[in-house]
């Protein structure tokens, strides 16, 4: 190994991903303030809500309401996945994040402490396919819309036209295509 400048201590070094770091220098963790929910406070709320749950429900009671706490940390979730380059460009963004508040919300006692310990991943991924079903809903609706303008057009042209332009328009209308 001439070309090397120094050798290279092999005690001192570990390899991970094909790049050689000392062992001391590793990657710092990420600031605090960069966490918009705290994962621990969210898992203890919502452990605190299902016994709540339980209780009223066994008591004959309605569900308590959910807590601000809880209520924050979903919105803060579905607010900070929309920024996500999958999603940022929509315009019916808004609209995501409130499907996916609605949705989280609906479904707030689906999520089972005794399964797991990260109500993040559960309600980031519950708000990710939420994204995905408004995004498919829009497409739709925008199908209809175009489908809606082009028999317009159709039917403007067979009004104004003689009575030989119908096989015209049915053709044009059986194929015109849409994304």
């Amino acid at each position: 190994m001439a070309y090397l400048k120094e050798e290279i201590d092999r005690d001192t070094h570990v390899y991970k991903k094909s790049t050689i770091i000392n062992k001391k220098s590793d990657k710092p963790k990420a600031d605090k303030s960069r966490h918009y929910v705290d994962g621990v406070a969210f898992y203890n709320a919502l452990k605190e809500r299902r016994v709540a749950v339980t209780a009223a429900l066994a008591a004959g009671n309605e569900k308590p309401r959910v807590s601000e706490f809880i209520g924050k940390c979903i919105m803060n979730i579905s607010q900070n996945l929309s920024r996500k380059y999958q999603f940022a460009n929509y315009p019916v963004r808004d609209e995501m994040v409130a499907d996916a508040i609605v949705h989280c919300l609906r479904y707030i006692d689906s999520f089972d402490p005794e399964k797991s310990t990260n109500p993040f991943s559960y309600y980031t991924q519950t708000a990710y396919y939420q994204f995905l079903d408004r995004i498919r809903q829009e497409r739709i609706h925008t199908y209809v819309k175009c489908k809606a303008t082009m028999n317009s057009v159709v039917m403007s042209e067979l009004a104004s036209a003689d009575d030989n332009a119908s096989e015209l328009a049915e053709h044009i209308h059986d194929n015109f295509e849409f994304d």
